[in-house]
């Protein structure tokens, strides 16, 4: 499952890199942290450019983007939270994407 996570942070941050020139700036929750790192750590081993990632808790980064702090990705541990920014319309029309789903075992 990791090794999943990693590679759709890297695709996710490669296509963000391609967009644009100069450093990506990246929200990320704390949760994210180890398999962020590992795509930053292999993105800029194959050439890439500066990325530069903040971690927090989850509501906490999203209030910094509410008051326009910049950010380029920002990964949430909370779909609540994305849905928050969405509906205030804080995040680009059509570049949401649901990484992982929380499934019930009950």
């Amino acid at each position: 499952m990791t090794k999943r996570i990693v590679a759709a942070l890297a695709v996710l941050l490669v296509l963000s890199v391609e967009a644009r020139a100069g450093a990506v700036r990246v929200m990320a929750a704390f949760t994210l942290k180890g398999a962020l790192d590992e795509v930053v750590q292999a993105y800029k081993a194959d050439g890439g450019g500066d990325v530069m990632p903040q971690y927090g808790m989850t509501p906490m980064l999203a209030k910094q983007v509410e008051n326009l702090a910049p950010a380029d990705i920002f990964f949430s541990a909370d779909s609540s939270w994305m849905d928050y920014l969405q509906n205030h319309d804080l995040i680009r029309a059509g570049s949401r994407v649901d990484l992982l789903r929380r499934i019930s075992c009950w």
